[in-house]
C-alpha cells in the first residue's frame, strides 16, 4: 500500500504538470525530474534527491523538484527538511492535492495536530475522490482531537 500511495504521489505531479513549471529553465530539466521520480519509485532516495536538487540548483522555484524532495524526504524519515519543501510546494500550488496531502502527513508524523488538522481539511475540500475525501476527514478528526488533547493547561 505504501509504495502504490508513493508511486502515485510522484506520478501525479510529473504526469500533471509536464514541464509547465519549466519555462526558461535548461533543456535538460524535465529529463531530470523524471529521472529523480524514476529513483523515488525504485526505493533509490539518495538518487532521487541528488536529481532533485539538481533542478532546484537550476530553478530556485520548480514545484515538480520541492515537491518531489518533499516526498522523498519524508520517505527517508527527514521530517524537517520534508516540511521544510513541501511548504515552499504548497505556497507555490495552492490548489496541488499531492502537495497538501504530503504535508498533512508531515505534519501528523511531526505531531503538529493543529497545523495537520488544517492541512486535511484542505485536501478533503480539493479532492473530488470519495475515498480519498473520506480518509482525510479521518485524519482531519483524529488530528483535531490531538490538538485538543494537547492545549497547553490541559492535562
Amino acid at each position: 500500500m505504501k509504495k502504490n500511495v508513493r508511486i502515485v504521489l510522484l506520478s501525479i505531479f510529473v504526469l500533471t504538470f509536464p514541464g509547465q513549471y519549466c519555462a526558461g529553465v535548461d533543456v535538460d530539466t524535465p529529463e531530470l525530474v523524471q529521472a529523480a521520480v524514476g529513483y523515488a519509485n525504485t526505493g533509490q532516495y539518495a538518487k532521487a534527491i541528488e536529481e532533485f536538487k539538481k533542478v532546484v540548483e537550476k530553478d530556485p522555484g520548480n514545484f515538480q523538484a520541492t515537491l518531489g524532495l518533499g516526498i522523498v524526504y519524508t520517505h527517508t524519515g527527514e521530517y524537517a527538511l520534508a516540511q521544510k519543501f513541501l511548504e515552499l510546494a504548497v505556497a507555490a500550488q495552492v490548489e496541488s492535492l499531492a502537495a497538501r496531502y504530503s504535508l498533512a502527513l508531515v505534519y501528523d508524523k511531526n505531531g503538529n495536530w493543529q497545523q495537520a488538522a488544517e492541512q486535511w481539511l484542505k485536501v478533503a475540500g480539493l479532492t473530488k475522490d470519495k475515498k480519498t475525501r473520506e480518509l482525510a476527514e479521518k485524519h482531519y478528526n483524529q488530528a483535531k482531537f490531538e490538538a485538543e488533547q494537547t492545549k497547553p493547561g490541559q492535562k
